[in-house]
This record gives structure tokens, sequence and C-alpha cells, in this order.
């Protein structure tokens, strides 16, 4: 299915370049948004934007690699895991964030890929050592990006590393990672759900670091927000039939309740539904296959979660300004 980019989508696109553009040093990015709103194809729109032409990048040489910080450890974040994979990447990068849906069949940068393909060998060989700690995978893969002349680390589903074993704080890995970027000298360019915020949630050192970009949601008192709600469901449905009574203009109340219209529950809703039709031999999607498409209690509990967490991230908080009644200096002059 073809991708239907709609305003919040550009939106983020731009001010992810812009916050990217903007970055120093040891910075961490970090786009943070409903969950199935779009944050990853975002994400790897942008990072072909700002990687160049693969075949200028110099032979062996690297600007980028894309890691998912999958919870792997019964439902867990495990950070030996993730250098693991971190280092098969640097050493041996796939890349699939290079190629887009719209490709033509032949990849323009095969060739590129063939030469990091036959990295393996040297992977393999790199490998064979029986010490597989986290401390010695961690130091191999900082001393392989060295050599790569990598500039960003971008991790992918970042909310996965706030979900951590009894006894462990999610602001470990964020402090972990803010490490990292100073000792490689990169920028750390990171998507996730609202649940991320634990990763630097009291420590002051790593906050100070993280740059924030919203994909903003969509709101049900905004009038051109769903204005736009009703185009994208439209796009995302133009290939199926509905009964006049269940087009998305008519039950954008319905979708939005199950959905909060981010994008990618959109189309599962949509999916449901239209595999409720076909369990019925009906021609069109009536307003009950709808109905019997609305999420489970428990996930629409969990979806609404995020949304509570991610609307507080984006309220503006309240600043006290300290009495200065007892002090000589006043604000327009220093004595």
């Amino acid at each position: 299915m073809d991708v239907v980019w709609h305003p919040a989508m550009e939106r983020a696109e731009r001010e992810f370049l812009t916050a990217i553009d903007q970055a120093g040093p040891y910075d961490i990015i970090m786009l943070i948004g409903l969950p199935r709103i779009g944050k990853s194809l975002v994400h790897r729109m942008v990072m072909r934007k700002i990687a160049g032409d693969p075949t200028k990048w110099g032979k062996g040489r690297l600007p980028m690699i894309f890691v998912f910080a999958s919870a792997t450890e019964r439902s867990f974040f495990n950070s030996k895991d993730f250098f693991a994979r971190a280092l098969a990447e640097v050493r041996a990068p796939r890349m699939p964030w290079l190629r887009t849906d719209t490709d033509a069949e032949v990849d323009p940068y095969e060739n590129v890929k063939r030469e990091m393909e036959e990295a393996r060998v040297e992977w393999a060989k790199l490998s064979g050592g029986k010490d597989r700690s986290e401390p010695v995978m961690r130091r191999m893969f900082e001393e392989t990006a060295r050599e790569r002349g990598l500039k960003y680390f971008s991790i992918g589903q970042a909310g996965s590393m706030a979900f951590t074993q009894k006894g462990r704080d999610p602001s470990d890995h964020g402090y972990s990672l803010a490490c990292l970027a100073e000792e490689l000298n990169v920028v750390i360019l990171m998507s996730g759900t609202p649940r991320v915020h634990k990763l630097w949630k009291g420590n002051a050192e790593v906050s100070g670091r993280v740059t924030k970009v919203f994909f903003q949601r969509y709101k049900p008192d905004s009038r051109p927000d769903m204005e736009h709600a009703v185009r994208l469901c439209k796009g995302l449905t133009a290939h199926l039939k509905f009964d006049p009574r269940a087009q998305p203009e008519k039950t954008m109340r319905l979708v939005y309740a199950t959905t909060l219209i981010s994008t990618g529950l959109v189309q599962e809703f949509y999916k449901r539904a239209n595999n409720n039709r076909i369990a019925d031999s009906a021609d069109v999607i009536t307003l009950n296959h709808l109905k019997q498409a609305v999420m489970t209690a428990e996930d629409l509990e969990a979806l609404y979660e995020d949304k509570k967490l991610f609307d507080a991230l984006t309220q503006p908080k309240k600043l006290v300004l300290p009495s200065m009644r007892n002090s000589r200096i006043r604000e327009g002059r220093a004595n």
C-alpha cells in the first residue's frame, strides 16, 4: 500500500530535519509520537536525506546505522542484545532504510551494499572470540564505529528501552547512550512512543542533551485536523467499498475513538473491517463491520494511556520565578 503523506507527518519530518541541522556533538534528537503514527517512516526518510549519496561515502565509510531497540528478553529490553546487533550492523550493515517502497526493481545502491555484505567474512572472523560480554561488545562497537567514520547512530522503537527488569532504571540506558554519543562524537537519532521519556526522567545531565520533536496527533476539536483526518482515511481506504452510512466522513467519531487517527492503527482498523465484510460474504463494508473492528478494551486502554502521556509531555510547564526581594540585583540593571 502506498504511503499517504499528511500535514502532521510532513511537519514531523521538517522539524526532525531542523533539529538535526542544529544539533551539536553528543546531542540526542528524539522523535516522539503515538504508536503506529508513522515515526519509523519519517525516521527512515530523514536518514536517507542526511546520508547523502552512498556512492560518495568512500570505501568502507559508513556515516550512519539504524538499530531497533527491541524488547527481546521476555518482553524486556536487553542492552547486551542491543549492542550485539549494533556491532553486527556497523560491521556488516544491511541498510534497509536506504531503499524506499517506491524504488525501482533495480537497487541503485546495489554495489555499495555488496561491498558492505563482503564485510560479513571479516565479521565472522572478529566474532570468533569467546568473550561476548556486553562491555567487550560495546568496546568493539566503538572501535569499529570510529573506523567507519560514524556520524549518526539511529535507534528505532526507543520506547522499548523503558521496559526494564526489576531493579533497573530506564534512565540508566539514557545515561549510557549520552556517554556513547560523547565517546564517539556522534549524534544519536531516536524515535519512540511517549514512554521513552523515562530515559531522561530525573536526570538533568541527559535531559539537557535531548531535543524533543513531537509527531503531533490529530485533535477532535480542531476542524482543520479533522478535515485532514478525513482525507487521510479516504486515501488509506481508496481500494475499499463502503455502505453510504459507513463512509469515512460519516464515521469519523468511531474511527477517531478507536485509532486516534494514528496511521498504522487506521490501516489495521479498516483491514479488520474488510475481513469482517469478507467473512459475511458482503459486497461493501457496513457500519456493523466497522463496529466489530474496534480494538479490545485492553488495547484501547493502552492507547489512551499513551495519549495521556503524550499530552503531558507536550504541554508547557509552569515556571515559578524566584523572589529577588533581598537581592541587590534588579532586572534591567546590574547594581
